[in-house]
């Protein structure tokens, strides 16, 4: 815990909490959504296959791409499948996406609860010792995020922030060309 107040140091952990959480999320859906794509690719190439299996050989040719002997194009897409399926046990992709939805869960219930305590009147000592402790036990369980990712997650994050905040006052206002006047502004 630092030197600061009690309430500047529940206000970091609050705002620490909420890009953790962006954070998390951002990488959750980055990796259900490749995930998905495996999936169906995998989906695919694989009833490609089965439907060449079990169809008559005037039907075969007709589901065989670039004129190729419908015998060698089934082998390319067993060997496809082969690929993809070990891509699949290599990247991990469903177990990392849930593991960064479940560390996005936890820092959500831990920005709740920081905001709760900062809604009270007065902040006992137990209170904020509560807080950092479970702060402490969430970064420890927590899913750590690659040091390729987090300046963009964070990024991500502020700018989130920002967009919020200028919907709060123009709600009506065009999220691309937001998104481009604050690329432009920041850039040049």
């Amino acid at each position: 815990m630092s030197s600061a107040s009690p309430r500047s140091e529940v206000e970091r952990i609050c705002r620490v909490a909420d890009m953790l959480c962006s954070a998390h999320s951002l990488l959750r859906d980055r990796y259900t959504e490749r995930s998905l794509l495996l999936d169906l690719a995998l989906l695919a190439a694989s009833i490609w296959l089965v439907a060449l299996a079990f169809v008559e050989p005037r039907i075969n040719r007709a589901l065989t791409p670039f004129g190729l002997d419908p015998q060698l194009w089934a082998g390319l897409l067993c060997v496809v499948v082969f690929f993809f399926s070990m891509i699949q046990l290599y990247v991990k992709w469903k177990e990392k996406g849930s593991a960064h939805a479940r560390s996005a869960h936890a820092y959500s219930e831990l920005k709740r609860e920081a905001k709760r305590v900062l809604a009270l009147p007065s902040m006992s000592a137990a209170e904020l010792h509560e807080i950092v402790d479970r702060s402490t036990a969430v970064a420890l369980v927590s899913t750590p995020i690659a040091e390729r990712d987090f300046l963009k997650a964070k990024k991500s994050h502020l700018n989130k922030v920002r967009i919020s905040r200028y919907l709060d006052s123009r709600p009506s206002a065009s999220l691309l060309l937001l998104r481009i006047k604050l690329y432009i502004r920041d850039n040049f």
